[in-house]
């Protein structure tokens, strides 16, 4: 083993040490299959022996890659983000790659540091999620096949510009709160309320969706919209006290964070649920499914939008183009919090059916 004050041991070392020359050597350290086993055996044993350590630095310089991907999140404590980066990170791995996390809380500014800090440190590609950097401004500093935009929410989509042609992941939130709006009227919901929060391009896009499928359901049912604003979650007893004096008959929440509070905030009223108001969230975290009652909500492959991101990272580099942007299917899974509503049965329609119920009594 090298003691201290001694040189590094290089990789011309460990070629020499096992009797090959310094690409096989550095093949063999990689696990090369071109290279013999007993060969490879044999150089992992002189670089063992030596104390080598591969510098990835003169490496990467060799090969002009990193081996290592920037994802920018929006905020590592949303569980959202959490199973993106998750999907991410063991994609990643799989191909080799290193990851470097970090978060921008919506903020521009941050959001500029964190890409110039990966530009910085050479990251082979890039992805941002649910971040508010408009694709062209990141151009002008990343090329467009390194880089990919995951649930992009930039101001541009709010004024109804659809996102770049390539390069984006996005779920299907259209279809997703169609499926709910569906579900609500089919089960005998008419008064159906959307419960947003802060009005941003996402938030935006899901409440029109949901107007445009109630006004083609219930075309004369007027669509009640209420804001918790963007501190959303944390806004939910104001929420809570709104619906208390004018409630509905459902809502639907933008996400899981807001409509999971809304449950708990609804506890301190007079409102109980699912006995007279149902609720709906969106995202598919895994508390929506031990809240009581469970959460019936619009399940995003958050995972699956992290490694599909790695997947067209490693694609780009292969050949060269960014694949096309594309839209991942969610679905609507349905729980206790939306049960079919209980027929109302008026004064009238009771005495009605006393009225024609056959005679039970018995002759004398």
């Amino acid at each position: 083993m090298r003691r201290s004050g001694e040189r590094s041991v290089i990789l011309a070392d460990v070629a020499r040490a096992a009797g090959t020359s310094e690409a096989t050597a550095s093949r063999a350290l990689r696990d090369d299959e071109r290279i013999g086993v007993s060969t490879r055996a044999a150089v992992r044993a002189a670089a063992v022996e030596l104390g080598y350590v591969p510098n990835a630095a003169a490496r990467s310089l060799r090969s002009r890659k990193t081996h290592i991907l920037g994802l920018l999140l929006e905020d590592l404590a949303d569980p959202v983000n959490c199973q993106m980066a998750a999907g991410f990170e063991k994609a990643a791995a799989g191909h080799g790659y290193a990851v470097f996390i970090m978060t921008g809380l919506h903020d521009l500014k941050r959001e500029n540091g964190a890409l110039r800090a990966f530009v910085e440190h050479r990251a082979d590609g890039i992805v941002l999620a649910s971040c508010v950097s408009d694709p062209a401004e990141v151009y002008e500093r990343v090329a467009p096949e390194r880089v990919v935009f995951v649930q992009p929410d930039y101001p541009r989509l709010a004024d109804g510009e659809g996102p770049p042609a390539r390069g984006v992941l996005q779920s299907d939130d259209a279809s997703g709160i169609a499926a709910a709006m569906r579900h609500l009227v089919d089960r005998g919901y008419s008064r159906i309320a959307y419960i947003g929060s802060g009005g941003g391009p996402s938030d935006l896009q899901r409440r029109a969706a949901a107007a445009a499928v109630l006004a083609g359901l219930l075309p004369t049912e007027p669509f009640r919209i209420l804001d918790a604003g963007f501190a959303g979650w944390r806004n939910a007893s104001e929420v809570a006290e709104a619906l208390a004096r004018n409630p509905p008959q459902a809502v639907v929440c933008y996400d899981d964070k807001l409509a999971l509070a809304l449950l708990d905030a609804l506890r301190s009223t007079r409102i109980e649920v699912p006995g007279e108001l149902a609720v709906v969230g969106f995202d598919g975290i895994a508390p929506a499914g031990q809240s009581h009652p469970r959460l019936t909500t619009i399940e995003v492959p958050s995972n699956e939008l992290g490694s599909r991101a790695v997947g067209m990272l490693v694609a780009a580099a292969r050949d060269g183009v960014m694949p096309a942007s594309y839209a991942m299917p969610v679905r609507l899974v349905v729980r206790d919090s939306t049960p079919p509503r209980p027929a109302v049965v008026t004064v009238q329609q009771r005495t009605a059916a006393a009225e024609t119920a056959p005679s039970t009594g018995h002759r004398r």
